[in-house]
């Protein structure tokens, strides 16, 4: 697969990036980059490139078909996102696999077990080791943010904006398990259980147009759409 950044300079982290999910990445002289996984690997690039290109806010392309230099791809998929201020930094994010077997919270044979049970329910992996009960809410929490170099979020210290928390709808706000947090920048900083959920991603910007990522325990997102349901109700 042949994929387009609307930054070019990008294109080696983004490389970078797929070489860590165990795939293939070659950049070529025109900048573009032809990523592949091994034969056999079920593993969906789109869905990788989506959750990169979300994260780190920079539209990607995959040509479906090689274009001339200077021509546009006569057949292509966009994934358009907010782009960074130049002055951000970024950093190639490890597998989450990988990041909570170095820090001890799961052992190699566990990580094994869920990557299976993921592939074959189609569940997050975040999802499918809190659901086995083999880390805590906070201990993935912490990991998807330095994963991802987004903030964590302890929405029990920090509280939310009500008027930020208003502008997306509850019944989205339970099925994304996101929650906006306050109004930072000209945008909205909003809190996701899982910011590599690109689904999630998408539907909360169709409602928030501009928005800053960060990560906060699922059960306490929950928790605030709840008590916001239960206030709603008894209005």
């Amino acid at each position: 697969m042949r994929i387009q950044l609307g930054d070019a300079s990008r294109a080696n982290q983004l490389r970078d990036y797929f070489h860590r999910l165990g795939a293939t990445g070659t950049v070529n002289p025109d900048a573009t980059l032809d990523v592949a996984f091994p034969e056999g690997d079920d593993a969906d690039v789109e869905e990788f490139l989506a959750s990169w290109a979300a994260v780190n806010r920079v539209a990607a392309t995959v040509v479906t078909e090689p274009a001339p230099a200077q021509a546009a791809p006569s057949s292509a998929t966009t994934f358009e996102v907010v782009p960074r201020s130049p002055g951000d930094a970024w950093t190639p994010p490890m597998r989450l696999g990988d990041l909570l077997v170095s820090k001890g919270f799961i052992t190699n044979e566990q990580l094994g077990e869920a990557l299976v049970e993921s592939r074959q329910t189609q569940e997050l992996l975040g999802l499918v080791l809190l659901r086995k009960r083999w880390i805590f809410e906070d201990e993935l929490a912490r990991t998807l943010a330095q994963q991802w170099s987004i903030p964590y979020l302890n929405l029990r210290s920090v509280g939310v904006d009500i008027g930020a928390m208003r502008l997306l709808p509850a019944e989205v706000g339970m099925r994304t398990v996101s929650v906006p947090v306050r109004f930072v920048d000209g945008g909205i900083q909003v809190a996701f259980a899982d910011p590599s959920d690109q689904g999630a991603l998408e539907e909360v910007r169709s409602h928030l147009r501009t928005i800053s990522v960060a990560v906060a325990e699922l059960t306490d997102i929950t928790m605030l759409w709840q008590q916001a349901l239960r206030a709603a109700g008894a209005a």
